[in-house]
Parts: C-alpha cells; structure tokens; sequence
C-alpha cells in the first residue's frame, strides 16, 4: 500500500463503490470514528477473539448476499439488472420513475410498486422519493446530501421524520434487528431535534458519543443531548 494506511485504502475502495465489506483489525483505536465513514462492517482490536472474528465475517457473508439483490427494470433498451447498493435514491415526475445509480434509468410505473422491491435499507420519503439511507452523508432542513455529493431536495414537513427512520434504523442494526420491507418517513413527528432548532445530523457519525466539536466547526450540528447516547459497542454494524 506504500505511504497509504489502512483507512485511506478503506476510503479509496468505498470511493469506487460496489458492496466490498470492511472490517478494521488493529491495535489502535484512534480511528474507530473514522469507521463510520466508510461504512466499516466492524473495528477488530488486536489480539482478536477467534469467536468474535468468525461471528463478523459471518455478518460480512450475510450483509454481500443482501447487497447483492437487484433491481429489475424494463427499459427501451430491454431487461436492466440494478443492484441495490449501486441505487442513491428514486424520485417520480408525473407518472414515470426515475432510478438514479451508476446511471439514471426512467421507467412508466408508480413509486408504490418499488417498495416491495427495494426493501429495508429504503425510505420513502414524501410521495415523490425514495432513498437509500445507506447512501446519505446528512440531512438538511430542505434537502439530503448524499455520499456522491448531489442533494436531491426534501419534501416540506420531511426532515424530522427522516432523522427519526435513520435512528431507529441504526438502532435497529445495532440490535441486530432488520426492518420488514421499505421504510417510510412520515409527516408529523417532532422531537428534540425540532425544539432546539439543529439543521443537520451527520448520518456517519451520528453514533458516536458526544461528538458536537468536529461536526460544528464543519457547519454541522450532531444529535441533540439525550439522542446521542448508544450502546458501548456502537462501532459494530450489525
């Protein structure tokens, strides 16, 4: 790898894409955070428990087959194979879909007819998105940035329920819990987030305890107190 550590490496190969599975194993853990930047299924410290090790890779097995579904669609140009990792987000424009991944496909059917079809890991949000959560970097008041850099606008009344889905959904996979089917970020929902006027919550570093220093000097604003507590071992992705 020559000067490159290991989560430059890490960085570069989520960079191109795909659905590789990483998992740190070192004797330092000053890097755990930067973790949650790369989507790291686990952060091993050395020396490593044979039964902790085979349980990740386990984990790591599982998470390559789900990823490895895709998305059929009947376009002009026949049969397209999308996979669902490679998908950032579906939005509607009259009556045709669009599928925007390592290119945009647009399609003649309803929104609704994908839920089934893209599963956990999805949100609808309002009646003209669907996202990836897994592809979101933070959510705005009036948009969501995304890890490619585009920020498709977020429909009024929609940024307080978003924030709701990815938390439970992180809390979720913590537990090693999955949510049935494609999630929905629906209008209505208030909480602390709203009270104390935050305007974005980093989505890969909104497990991390008591990070508000890193996240406000980019011009962020991490988790309220009280929401940004979880579970000691909160660097495992289940």
């Amino acid at each position: 790898m020559g000067s490159m550590d290991g989560v430059a490496l890490a960085k570069a190969v989520r960079k191109a894409g795909g659905t590789m599975q990483i998992v740190f194993v070192t004797g330092y853990s000053d890097y755990i955070a930067e973790g949650y930047d790369v989507e790291a299924l686990n952060y091993l410290m050395k020396p490593v428990d044979a039964a902790k090790l085979f349980d990740v890779l386990d984990k790591a097995v599982a998470r390559m087959r789900r990823d490895s579904r895709c998305l059929d669609l009947q376009c002009a140009e026949g049969l397209m194979r999308i996979p669902l990792a490679d998908i950032r987000y579906l939005d509607v424009r009259r009556n045709y879909v669009t599928v925007h991944a390592d290119r945009d496909y647009t399609v003649k059917r309803p929104l609704g007819e994908f839920e089934a079809e893209l599963g956990d890991g999805f949100c609808q949000v309002g009646r003209a998105m669907i996202v990836n959560l897994r592809r979101i970097r933070c959510v705005g008041r009036s948009s969501v940035q995304l890890t490619d850099g585009t920020t498709p606008p977020l429909p009024r009344r929609a940024y307080e329920p978003l924030n709701r889905t990815i938390i439970d959904q992180t809390r979720l996979r913590m537990a090693g819990s999955r949510p049935a089917g494609c999630r929905k970020a629906v209008p209505g929902w208030t909480g602390q987030n709203a009270k104390e006027g935050h305007d974005v919550v980093p989505w890969a570093r909104q497990g991390r305890q008591g990070h508000r220093g890193i996240s406000a000097r980019a011009g962020r604003h991490a988790l309220p107190r009280g929401r940004e507590h979880v579970p000691s071992d909160a660097h495992v992705a289940a």
